[in-house]
């Protein structure tokens, strides 16, 4: 409890970034002074270059020192210009990311510039009363600049410290030196109160806007989940129908433009209600999480896609592939599926098998995606109907591989698109003939 009391003291009175934010927090930090100081360094330039005109012609009978002050005074003036036109120099590029070098440059920039002006404020004290110029300094950078508690309690400290020096250096009377002291130093600490007030109020907003920038990444990705879900299939963990249906409209148009081939293989697991009825459906559920990882282990590039099109069907889309390719990763699927021997008492070859229908077509001849998953669905049928565990094709009559029935060594049969499974009949005599082979591996 006591440990609590300490840290919350501390926050209150001396707040400061924490380890994990320190980084980010010095970066911010230095960015904005950084930008300030650019503003205020040509300021300073030229209020150096009237101070020293102002020794060399107006001055240098007042100054009681004698040459040696003349001359101080003088370098002074020169060698603080020096550094700020140096300081524009290597700060040049505003993009430039934060690094070491960039942090020196702000610390030497607040040194060097609040030590000028109390150096030049206790050298005029010396030539006239008052000490208003140092006055309005020190609270000036005290508002502007964003000093850091340890850089700070220095900064103010050496202040009235150089002034005094400069003060007595330049030959100002005691009197005058003791009656501007009684007006800097409460000034001073007034201003480093302003210093630390204006530190914390930045280091605050840092930490809402990190807060505010943390909430945003998380409802970014949390809606980035969301929509992965709601395209994905929870029981067999692959894409799902809606996530089908918008990538074969992306790839029909993709393909339309390219005059690329675009396939599609619907697939059925064959006798899989036969396989409910004697396993129960959480084996079934089972046996679709296993072919549905086979299918999509079997596919090779990273454009083509897995979907469950529902129950026991799947679909996958194949961009940039013909016919002979659609074909060859039919194949693939199916002696995999083969290879599980994942046993089946209610089929008649003992093992869960799968039947396909492998349709393909050019986009940018035929007429509408509903066609070319049309023609795989009666492809299916014209597989499920030979027998299953076997894959037939169809290639839209206006695809550039569609072939001539009567072929030498194939066999056709020529359907309607809207062919319906049940029937097995068309339902439209003027639709649009495609050709279909059944093929057993």
């Amino acid at each position: 409890m006591d440990g609590l009391s300490f840290f919350t003291l501390k926050e209150s009175l001396l707040p400061g970034p924490t380890k994990k934010e320190a980084y980010a927090f010095r970066d911010t930090v230095t960015s904005t002074n950084m930008r300030r100081q650019r503003v205020l360094a040509p300021i300073m330039i030229a209020a150096c270059m009237v101070l020293g005109a102002q020794v060399l012609f107006f001055m240098k009978e007042s100054l009681a020192a004698g040459r040696g002050a003349l001359f101080v005074s003088v370098m002074v003036q020169a060698v603080t210009a020096a550094f700020l036109a140096l300081f524009l120099y290597a700060t040049r590029d505003p993009c430039k990311p934060v690094f070491a070098g960039r942090r020196v440059w702000e610390k030497a920039f607040a040194f060097v510039s609040l030590c000028w002006v109390a150096f030049s404020s206790g050298m005029l004290l010396s030539v006239t009363s008052g000490s208003g110029p140092y006055l309005i300094a020190v609270l000036s950078f005290a508002a502007v600049l964003f000093l850091e508690t340890l850089q700070g309690m220095v900064l103010f400290t050496l202040a009235p410290v150089f002034f005094v020096f400069s003060a007595a250096y330049f030959g100002a009377d005691g009197n005058c030196i003791e009656h501007a002291c009684s007006s800097i130093l409460p000034a001073t600490l007034f201003a480093c109160i302003i210093s630390r007030i204006n530190f914390t109020m930045l280091l605050r907003n840092f930490r809402d806007s990190e807060y505010i920038a943390g909430q945003k990444r998380e409802l970014m990705e949390s809606n980035e989940r969301l929509h992965q879900l709601s395209f994905l299939d929870p029981l067999t963990n692959i894409a799902n129908r809606r996530f089908l249906e918008m990538s074969l409209v992306r790839e029909w148009k993709q393909q339309s433009r390219s005059s690329h081939p675009l396939s599609v293989i619907m697939i059925d697991i064959d006798w899989f209600k036969t396989y409910n009825d004697t396993y129960g459906h959480l084996d079934g559920d089972a046996c679709l999480r296993l072919v549905a990882s086979e299918l999509k282990a079997s596919v090779k590039r990273p454009s083509d896609l897995v979907t469950r099109f529902g129950g026991e069907e799947f679909c996958v889309l194949l961009p940039e592939t013909g016919r002979e390719g659609a074909i060859r990763v039919g194949r693939r699927m199916l002696l995999a599926i083969r290879r599980m021997q994942i046993p089946h008492l209610g089929s008649p070859l003992g093992k869960v098998t799968v039947s396909m229908g492998v349709a393909c077509c050019q986009p940018a001849l035929s007429g509408r995606v509903e066609d070319l998953l049309a023609s795989a669905d009666a492809a299916l049928y014209n597989a499920k109907t030979a027998g299953k565990d076997r894959i037939a094709w169809c290639c839209l009559p206006d695809s550039p591989e569609g072939l001539v029935p009567g072929e030498q060594g194939q066999s056709f049969r020529v359907v309607e698109f809207n062919r319906a499974r049940s029937a097995g009949k068309s339902r439209d005599a003027g639709a649009k003939s495609a050709s279909f082979q059944a093929a057993r591996f």
